[in-house]
């Protein structure tokens, strides 16, 4: 089957090379615990990435924050990578149960408190 080359898969390469397929891409995250791996996200209107992220382990109780960092401009590879900025606490979501459990979103796009 690692053989079969499908329209999925083919996309997924594409995002991988930093290709912007149907207003996705792939983004290179660098620094902290998910170091060289790529988050796969899609472009806003204005064709920009989300300006930072939040990720985590599902019972963890921080998130790590990775801002976005323009890297090659137009025409490169990569032109945008995600670079660790540090960690924040995650606060307990106890309305979904009734109980004490964190919410079950290990990705969620990054709020910042900038104007």
């Amino acid at each position: 089957m690692d053989d079969i080359e499908t329209p999925a898969m083919q996309n997924i390469r594409r995002w991988l090379k930093g290709e912007i397929v149907n207003r996705t891409t792939g983004i290179r995250m660098l620094g902290g615990p998910r170091h060289g791996r790529f988050k796969i996200v899609e472009l806003g209107a204005d064709g920009q990435p989300p300006p930072g992220l939040r990720t985590g382990a599902f019972n963890g109780d921080t998130w790590s924050v990775y801002i976005l960092s323009a890297t090659g401009g137009e025409g490169a590879e990569h032109p945008w990578t995600y670079r660790f900025a540090g960690t924040e606490p995650r606060l307990r979501d106890t309305s979904r149960t009734g109980g004490d459990c964190l919410g079950s979103d290990p990705v969620m796009p990054f709020r910042s408190n900038q104007p």
